[in-house]
């Protein structure tokens, strides 16, 4: 079944909004059931459509392909860099099992829309729900192109939210956990290997201070953008990047239309300004600022690289969040500041999902129909 383009966006809301209320009731009302009813309703969304996204017939493809392989062949796309381990592992085993590729799409939804959940909540318990209801509006739809990275993605906000948590705390984190986290990132995507050094950030703001570390990241941003290519060189070159992987990199060509520059950027200046004339002892509110000043670097490298420019889409949660954090300083009513989040929301999917069309999410059709 093939949706027009109004009822698919009014799907689209309607599956987000519904999956945000009950995640919310779920917390009200002490049920897990809900909560887990809300992640499913979005996990199944992703897992049954049938065209939607600009990746998802190539996937659909490539799951026929390892599905119905002979596991020598799968080794020898382990081997090769083909494609990273873990949706060689879930296509495999989905032949095993005998199930369609919509069980491919389903396992990365979940780990995505779970991820973000658990990312949301620990950056703030009592409003999780607007943050993750704006997560599935304007990070979520890229998983429906960027499946593998979306869902790696994910798991590192997570990672990183944990760490920011526990530096704010006095706590000392998980080492195992937090390692065995990023291995599973790296194991979804390669490119959650760029993402690792972000991990440290918190300490390194919590060593030297804010300011310094304001300092750090202007020269660190600098070194990004001027060496990413000798770097690239320097990791194929000794074998740590596959000839196929440093060649999309390398011929992607950037853009001068680079959300995540412009979104990370704007946000860090108008926080800055902000906090500098507002007395503010939120550390939350300053690691993240610092965060979002890792986001314009890491972003910058989107002017030259399309597909490393990608990374940055690691920082939209963070980015929602601060943009939340703005608007709950106003003193406007509580319901008031949870309808500007969805405004701003609601007016993104339209521009980047709908008239710029950025990732062909419209028209929604649906397996079976």
């Amino acid at each position: 079944m093939i949706f027009d383009g109004f009822t698919s966006v009014l799907l689209y809301f309607i599956v987000f909004a519904l999956s945000a209320v009950l995640l919310h009731l779920g917390d009200k009302k002490k049920l897990k059931s809900l909560t887990m009813l809300g992640l499913l309703i979005v996990v199944l969304f992703s897992a049954f459509r049938l065209n939607a996204g600009t990746d998802t017939a190539t996937y659909r493809t490539f799951y026929e392909e390892v599905s119905t392989s002979t596991v020598q062949r799968s080794v020898d796309r382990l081997k090769s860099g083909e494609m990273e381990p873990f949706i060689i592992f879930t296509a495999m085993f989905g032949g095993f099992i005998g199930v369609g590729d919509w069980f491919m799409f389903a396992v990365f939804a979940l780990i995505t829309v779970y991820f973000l959940y658990k990312t949301t909540r620990k950056l703030d318990e009592k409003y999780y729900w607007v943050l993750y209801g704006v997560c599935l509006l304007m990070v979520y739809p890229n998983s429906f192109n960027t499946m593998r990275q979306m869902a790696a993605m994910s798991v590192l906000s997570y990672v990183l939210s944990v760490i920011i948590r526990s530096v704010i705390d006095g706590r000392r984190v998980g080492a195992v956990k937090i390692m065995l986290l990023s291995l599973f990132a790296i194991s979804l995507h390669y490119s959650s290997i760029a993402l690792l050094p972000i991990l440290l950030v918190p300490y390194i703001t919590r060593r030297f201070g804010y300011h310094k570390t304001f300092y750090i990241i202007g020269f660190l941003t600098i070194l990004i953008v001027t060496l990413y290519k000798p770097a690239l060189q320097i990791l194929s070159s000794a074998g740590v990047l596959s000839p196929k992987h440093f060649a999309t990199f390398i011929n992607t060509e950037g853009s001068l239309l680079n959300f995540n520059f412009l979104i990370c950027g704007f946000l860090a200046f108008i926080s800055a300004l902000h906090y500098r004339n507002h007395r503010n002892n939120n550390h939350l509110n300053k690691h993240n600022l610092i965060i979002l000043m890792v986001g314009v670097a890491y972003s910058a490298i989107g002017f030259y690289s399309g597909y490393l420019g990608r990374l940055a889409d690691f920082f939209w949660p963070f980015a929602i969040l601060m943009l939340w954090q703005l608007i709950s300083e106003t003193k406007e009513t509580p319901l008031k500041k949870v309808a500007i989040m969805y405004a701003v929301a609601i007016a993104y999917f339209i521009l980047a999902f709908v008239i710029m069309g950025t990732n062909q999410l419209i028209p929604y059709d649906i397996i079976g129909g």
